[in-house]
């Protein structure tokens, strides 16, 4: 195989993606303008019903919002006092005099640290489920019965 023959290879591959990527940019783009007709549209028709149920959810939904928010913000409250007492004890790893201290501090370091971290997962990993929880409780009104606001769509 001789050069041209490479660079027309090439030149054919980088062709062809050009052709796959605007084609798959202008099939997007008439699905965004679509989407956004439909909505426009249905907002448009509907503009009263619409926005009464849309601050009937607005009001149902606050408070799950402010309850995830609160708890978001005192998970990060406690990780920052976790970060602060790892970074004062790293400081205190070399206060020692002798080598067996500052060992004994270097191990305390290093077990409080993967403790901080596992602690840290294990809080992200609650708190996403809480706030799952929130919000699917959100949706329900008391005994499994579907919110008023939010309507299941139906199977097909």
């Amino acid at each position: 195989m001789n050069a041209n023959q490479q660079r027309d290879m090439f030149n054919d591959m980088v062709q062809q993606f050009n052709d796959n990527f605007g084609t798959a940019m202008r099939t997007s783009m008439r699905f965004y303008e679509d989407s956004m007709r439909f909505f426009v549209d249905a907002a448009r028709r509907n503009n009263e019903q619409f926005r009464a149920r849309f601050d009937k959810a607005a009001e149902e939904f606050n408070p799950v919002v402010r309850k995830n928010t609160d708890r978001a913000m005192r998970l990060m409250d406690e990780q920052t006092q976790r970060g602060m007492d790892l970074i004062r004890q790293t400081g205190e790893v070399f206060a020692g005099r002798q080598p067996s201290d500052m060992y004994d501090r270097m191990f305390a370091l290093w077990r409080d640290s993967f403790d901080a971290m596992r602690q840290s997962g294990d809080a992200m990993t609650k708190l996403s489920n809480e706030m799952f929880e929130n919000v699917t409780e959100m949706t329900r009104c008391g005994n499994n019965e579907p919110s008023k606001t939010i309507k299941p769509t139906p199977a097909k």
